[in-house]
């Protein structure tokens, strides 16, 4: 009886499965300096990374079954970051979950004993037993399948897998195709629901969605360089370039700072709060992704407005607005300045930069990396001197930017010795009156006096944002 063997043309296939494209762009997907990041705060997930390292290595050595491969890879890595998304030590089920995380070791461990097995074949023995690699493949994908279901996890994976499909379909038809263009608007309408709500379900990675435009930043600042883009050839968006995530200059604490960041920022729904649509990547390099407000920050917004004073007032209210929704969320912006703070299309303020914000708790620190002096003019005194920060902190940071936003002048603006400026705000020296001219702060004395009793050295002593706002309701807007 004939042995039996692969078509002769058969190999012209192999060499094109070289480039078989992975669900998930792979330059993201496979990023294992973020998926070490994300498995610190879970020790028991320790061993994933090694792991999924050894299948994605050995998956190039995969000569038939090598899509599947991929695929498999590519569904064991997405399980581990929406693990990592969704673990919380105080969820009902801990036990459950501790266990099945456990089982998801086990899982990736066999996975990679297999696909090393299958890499270290020869061509032809490869695709002799290529029907039997393709059902151990699917053995593999339905145990991953009961694990998510195990975790309670399975409607947000089945999001996940529909997103990453549709990615796929964006990377591989062209851009005037009609496949292409149902899939941007599949996409667009899974991800346009209110944040927060379905929208946070789907992954934050916006891979293939976005277009840069222009050869240059739009702005460029200390931390931050700022382009335009344009997201599923739909909307235009703002592509945010944090410098200190720069490709070769991020360590652990700044991808885990960055992760942080999405995580909290995509599921805030306020109209208060800039929206986060997700993140992307352009020539190796992480984006983040936001409407484009054509307005900018409120800075250049009221800059050379003669009509300044009949503006602030809304302006300064908005913002404590946002400031009251994030606490209502338990959350401390921990960066509030007017850079941060952005004027929408309809001329509302709108709280952005969430890199800094982190639940509200007992003990938490300020944790900027090497902050920019000119940002201490609107941190509180405990920030500065390293002291556990509250709520109370983004208060005493709203009063020092209504300042700047009714005025024009920065706070302590007399005060220009980096030195100077630090020592005086650490012995709890504030503004003086006579310092700031304004028609809005000469008819409304009962605003300065707000903003003393916002930058009080006891934290406890100030007002909330909630009674910040409701004092700023009785003053009626100038003409």
């Amino acid at each position: 009886m004939a042995t039996s063997r692969p078509p002769a043309k058969r190999q012209t296939s192999v060499v094109k499965l070289l480039d078989i494209p992975v669900l998930v762009s792979s330059e993201t997907v496979f990023d294992f300096a973020r998926l070490a990041a994300s498995c610190a705060p879970i020790p028991a997930l320790g061993p994933v990374v090694e792991s999924l390292q050894k299948i994605y290595n050995s998956v190039q050595r995969v000569y038939w079954n090598r899509s599947r491969c991929y695929k498999l890879s590519a569904k064991a890595l997405t399980l581990v970051f929406v693990i990592c998304d969704h673990y919380d030590n105080d969820r009902a089920d801990k036990p459950k979950l501790d266990v099945t995380i456990k089982e998801t070791v086990r899982a990736m461990l066999l996975i990679d004993n297999d696909v090393q097995d299958w890499a270290a074949l020869s061509f032809w023995r490869n695709w002799y037993l290529r029907h039997e690699i393709d059902e151990k493949i699917g053995d593999h994908e339905e145990k991953l399948k009961s694990l998510t279901e195990n975790l309670s996890l399975a409607a947000i994976l089945q999001i996940h897998d529909q997103i990453l499909d549709l990615q796929d379909s964006l990377k591989n038809n062209p851009s005037d195709s009609v496949d292409r263009k149902k899939a941007q608007e599949q996409i667009y309408r899974l991800r346009s629901a209110a944040p927060g709500e379905f929208s946070a379900l789907t992954p934050a990675e916006l891979a293939c969605e976005c277009v840069r435009l222009g050869s240059q930043a739009e702005y460029s600042g200390t931390r931050n360089d700022i382009w335009k883009g344009r997201w599923l050839e739909k909307q235009d968006v703002a592509l945010i370039f944090n410098k200190e995530y720069k490709m070769g200059a991020r360590d652990h604490d700044s991808i885990r700072r960055f992760d942080r960041q999405i995580k909290v920022w995509r599921r805030l729904n306020s109209p208060f709060v800039l929206r986060l649509h997700g993140w992307c990547k352009f020539d190796g390099e992480t984006y983040l992704v936001s409407p484009w407000l054509l307005k900018g920050d409120v800075v250049r917004y009221l800059a050379a407005d003669r009509n300044r004073h009949q503006k602030c007032i809304p302006l300064i209210v908005d913002i404590a607005r946002g400031l009251d929704y994030l606490h209502m969320q338990d959350i401390i912006h921990g960066s509030l300045k007017p850079s941060n703070i952005l004027i929408n299309d309809d001329g509302r303020a709108v709280l952005s930069d969430f890199s800094l914000a982190k639940p509200a708790c007992v003990g938490a620190k300020f944790t900027q990396v090497n902050p920019q002096v000119n940002v201490f003019r609107y941190q509180a005194p405990e920030v500065i001197s390293d002291e556990p920060i509250s709520w109370a902190s983004d208060v005493y940071s709203w009063a020092m930017t209504a300042l700047e936003i009714i005025t024009g002048q920065p706070p302590f603006h007399t005060w220009t010795s980096p030195g100077q400026l630090i020592s005086h705000i650490t012995k709890n020296d504030i503004p003086i009156r006579s310092d700031y001219q304004s028609p809005v702060l000469d008819k409304h004395p009962e605003i300065w006096d707000l903003f003393v009793r916002c930058w009080t050295r006891v934290p406890t002593d100030r007002p909330t944002a909630q009674e910040v706002i409701q004092e700023m309701e009785k003053i009626p807007a100038m003409e």
